[in-house]
C-alpha cells in the first residue's frame, strides 16, 4: 500500500493518460498520411525555435521574459531555488525556458531536434544549423546527459551498418545502467566536493534500500520521495534529506517505486506496443534514463517517450 495513495493515483492517471494518446496516434491511419507528417514536422520545428529563443532569451538577460501565468516560465528571480552554474565569464543562472528544469529543457530541445534531423535527410545545411542550436542549448543549460543523448543518436547512425550490432547494443545498455552507477559511486571518493554527483549516488543507495526491502512491489508508484528519508538515515551523505528527488535512474525508480511486478508489467507493455526497433532506439535515451528521473517521474518526460517512439 502506497504511503501516499493520492499522489499514486495521480501519476498513474497521468500514465494512462499518455498510453492512450500513444494507442491513438498509433493507429489513427490519419497520423501516416503526408500532410500529417508535415504537421508534425512544422510543430517539432515550432517548438524548438521557440524554446530554443526563450532559453537564449533567459541565460543572456538573466531572467524570465513573461510571467508564469502567461508562458509558464519559472521564477527566475527566485534565486534560492533556481539552478546555476560557474562558467569562465562568471556564474550564470540556467535557462529553463517553459519546462521545470534545464536538463528537461535540453532533453526536449535535443530529442525534438532529433525528430527533426531523421525527417530532413536532404537538407544538410538545416541539419547542421539544427546540431549546432542543439549543442548550444546543452551548453547554456550544462546539461550533460543532453549532449551525451546527441553522442548516442549519431552511435545510433552508426551502428545501422556493424554487424555485431545487438552485442554491442546490449554492452552499451549494460555500462549505463550498471557500470555507471558503480563509476558514480567511485568518482564520490575522488571528488566528494561534486553535489551533483555524491547526490545522485546517495539517491542510487537509497533506491537499492528500498528495493532490499520491498522487492516484489516497492513503495508505491511517485511515492519514492515521500520514503526517502526512512532509508537514508544510515547513508554517509546526510545532506540527501534535504534533496527530496527521485532517483536519477529510471531502472532504479521503476524498482524501489514499483519492485519486480511494475517492472515486468512495463515489459509486457513494451512487447503489446510493437514498436520496431524498440531497444536500439532505447540507445538514444540511455543518458538520460541513467541519470535523470523525468522521463518516468515528468507529465513532460511520459510525454516526450511518447513523441519519440511515436515519430522516431
Amino acid at each position: 500500500m502506497s504511503q501516499n495513495a493520492i499522489a499514486a493515483f495521480t501519476h498513474l492517471l497521468h500514465f494512462v493518460e499518455i498510453l492512450l494518446f500513444f494507442s491513438v496516434v498509433k493507429h489513427d491511419p490519419l497520423f501516416k498520411t503526408k500532410l500529417a507528417e508535415k504537421f508534425i514536422l512544422g510543430v517539432l520545428f515550432s517548438v524548438v525555435i521557440f524554446q530554443s529563443l526563450l532559453a537564449n532569451y533567459q541565460f543572456v538577460f538573466q531572467k524570465s521574459l513573461l510571467p508564469y501565468r502567461i508562458l509558464g516560465e519559472t521564477n527566475l528571480h527566485n534565486l534560492a531555488n533556481v539552478s546555476r552554474a560557474q562558467f569562465s565569464f562568471g556564474e550564470k543562472i540556467l535557462p529553463y525556458g517553459t519546462t521545470a528544469h534545464p536538463n528537461i529543457l535540453a532533453g526536449l530541445i535535443v530529442i525534438f531536434s532529433i525528430l527533426i534531423f531523421v525527417r530532413i535527410k536532404h537538407c544538410r545545411k538545416t541539419q547542421i544549423v539544427l546540431l549546432a542550436n542543439a549543442v548550444l542549448i546543452t551548453f547554456i543549460t550544462q546539461s550533460i546527459t543532453a549532449f551525451i543523448t546527441l553522442w548516442l543518436f549519431l552511435a545510433y547512425q552508426f551502428l545501422g551498418n556493424v554487424k555485431n550490432r545487438k552485442l554491442i547494443i546490449i554492452c552499451i545498455y549494460y555500462f549505463f545502467f550498471l557500470i555507471v552507477p558503480y563509476l558514480l559511486l567511485k568518482f564520490t571518493i575522488i571528488r566528494p566536493d561534486l553535489d551533483s554527483i555524491s547526490r545522485r549516488v546517495s539517491l542510487n543507495q537509497a533506491s537499492l534500500q528500498i528495493f532490499e526491502a520491498k522487492p516484489f512491489i516497492g513503495v508505491g508508484i511517485n511515492n519514492f520521495t515521500v520514503n526517502l528519508e526512512k532509508y537514508t538515515f544510515n547513508l554517509p551523505n546526510q545532506g540527501i534529506v534535504r534533496f527530496v528527488q527521485p532517483v536519477h535512474n529510471i531502472l532504479f525508480l521503476i524498482l524501489s517505486e514499483g519492485g519486480v511486478l511494475l517492472l515486468v508489467v512495463l515489459l509486457i507493455l513494451i512487447s503489446q506496443a510493437k514498436i520496431d526497433g524498440f531497444w536500439s532506439k532505447s540507445l538514444i535515451l540511455l543518458a538520460i534514463a541513467s541519470l535523470d528521473h523525468y522521463l518516468l517521474s515528468q507529465f513532460s518526460g511520459l510525454s516526450l517517450l511518447a513523441i519519440f517512439y511515436l515519430f522516431f
